[in-house]
């Protein structure tokens, strides 16, 4: 046996072992009954898991209003705190950064506490979990699922315009049939969650919340989204995109009078670094006070 064939099957057995490693972790694992979710979590995670069920109920209250659907069954939520536990619950190591994903045809949520404002990450995810049961993935466009989410979870933020103004002055943006097909590069996907949100946007702001709640009734009938389009807006997705592009031209025409891209990309970074430094400390923060609450209630109870 050569030296490469002992290198390869070297890294399948490591790779094996660290996934049965997690396997024999995650079923000491505890759970946390509610009415609408179970969470399951590691030991000594208790007051995380509480937490986490109440925000679960709120978002559930707040997104089957909006939404006017309500899913049968549990809502499954996994609390992973590696990469390793990530990877072993959605099988895929692509997207390290990720704070949680929706296996909508699982009903299952994994959280990767500590990567994100978890939240709203619940909100964002938990939102996917209806529009899959409501319409199904394969007839859910992208677009909407993501702008769906990230409005029912409030995530646009300063930063995102700058992606978008960005994209729009350098003649950079992705077709909206193309967005989130480059998970492995991290800009081209915070644009298509940018693209995602503002074409929601435009969607409201032209046609209303009506419009995209009797968009969303013909696509859980069947409909594709063009023939949804042309029925409840009157155009078909071609020509609803082409003007959204002019729409968003005129937006953001003045940055190209006031910044150059080498000036628009630095401040933009600048905010990405505020904002994540931020919310990650006031994260960690939460998470200690859990934590030190976790730890007086055990010494009480002893």
């Amino acid at each position: 046996m050569n030296c490469q064939a002992i290198l390869l099957w070297a890294v399948i057995i490591l790779l094996f072992a660290d996934t049965e490693g997690v396997k024999a972790e995650t079923s000491l694992w505890r759970q946390l009954e509610g009415d609408h979710f179970t969470i399951h979590y590691p030991p000594g995670k208790e007051r995380l898991a509480g937490n986490c069920l109440k925000m679960a109920e709120n978002s559930y209250l707040v997104v089957t209003a909006d939404l006017g659907y309500v899913p049968e069954g549990k809502t499954c939520i996994y609390l992973a705190f590696s990469r390793q536990e990530l990877s072993y619950f959605i099988g895929d190591e692509s997207r390290p950064w990720l704070a949680g994903i929706a296996l909508a045809e699982k009903n299952i949520i994994v959280l990767r506490p500590g990567s994100g404002d978890i939240e709203r990450t619940i909100r964002h995810e938990y939102t996917h979990i209806v529009m899959g049961k409501m319409i199904g993935n394969n007839n859910l466009p992208l677009f909407l699922n993501e702008g769906l989410a990230m409005y029912e979870a409030r995530e646009w933020q300063l930063w995102h315009h700058f992606v978008l103004g960005q994209a729009t002055l350098s003649r950079s943006l992705i077709p909206l049939s193309a967005l989130f097909q480059y998970p492995e590069d991290r800009w081209k996907t915070y644009l298509s969650y940018a693209e995602s949100f503002s074409m929601l946007a435009y969607i409201l702001n032209e046609f209303g919340q009506a419009g995209v709640q009797e968009l969303i009734r013909e696509l859980s009938k069947g409909d594709s989204i063009n023939t949804a389009s042309l029925k409840v807006l009157g155009r078909d997705m071609a020509t609803l995109e082409e003007e959204w592009k002019l729409y968003l031209k005129k937006r953001y025409s003045w940055l190209s009078v006031i910044t150059s891209t080498l000036f628009l990309w630095g401040l933009m970074s600048l905010f990405l670094i505020i904002g994540y430094l931020r919310r990650r400390q006031q994260y960690r923060k939460r998470i200690q006070e859990w934590e030190e609450e976790e730890k007086i209630f055990r010494e009480v109870l002893e």
